[in-house]
């Protein structure tokens, strides 16, 4: 898989295979420069290892320990080889199809989503109103109605959304909600989907319309 650079040279690179269509959290730690050169630190300070086990050290006396190289400092015990292999498969799976073809395709979802929307009254959409400035989700509130009850109707007609405050507090704070609706579209999403999104609120508002 291509990784496009950047107009910066980071020192270490995180890849997560959750947004690459893998199934669980396994992802990439990728160290650009040489190993020696990389110092990973916190307020100051020299990170430790978060886990112990196998390889991890460097030596172990009675007093204490010292840490291996990177990424090996990191790497404790037996490797999630099992899910690295299935990984894999997934960035080839993403290869296969395109990552230019699969951004196009969630392009023109979120733009008929955010059309949809745009005729609904009383859903409010957070953030860019194109979609051409957004990535592949559309977070949204739908008026007098808390985020929560929008996903459990939504869910009860089969479409599955995120409701809460998505792990980013300070920016509801800033946006005056204490959570909101979010849809998030991949490659195996359709058209349909988006008209059985907006379908379905249209539920939401039969049941909490006055």
């Amino acid at each position: 898989t291509e990784i496009k650079k950047l107009d910066v040279s980071p020192a270490i690179a995180i890849i997560t295979g959750l947004k690459g269509t893998f199934n669980t959290q396994e992802g990439v730690f990728k160290v650009t420069l040489p190993r020696n050169d990389v110092k990973i630190t916190v307020d100051g300070w020299a990170m430790p290892p978060f886990m112990g086990g196998g390889d991890m050290i460097r030596t172990v006396t009675r007093e204490g320990a010292t840490w291996n190289d990177l990424p090996f400092k990191f790497e404790a015990g037996t490797p999630p080889f099992v899910q690295a292999t299935a990984l894999a498969a997934a960035f080839d799976w993403i290869d296969e199809i395109g990552i230019d073809e699969i951004r196009a395709h969630e392009h023109g979802l979120v733009e008929q989503t955010l059309s949809a929307f745009s005729q609904m009254g009383d859903i409010k959409v957070f953030g860019p109103a194109s979609a051409d400035d957004r990535g592949a989700l559309v977070t949204f509130a739908v008026d007098g109605v808390h985020p929560h009850d929008v996903a459990e109707i939504l869910g009860r007609a089969g479409v599955c959304v995120r409701a809460g405050h998505h792990c980013a507090g300070p920016l509801m704070d800033e946006l005056g909600v204490s959570s909101t609706t979010r849809a998030s579209f991949a490659v195996h999403n359709s058209s349909e989907d988006v008209d059985r999104l907006v379908a379905a609120l249209g539920d939401v508002r039969r049941i909490f319309g006055d």
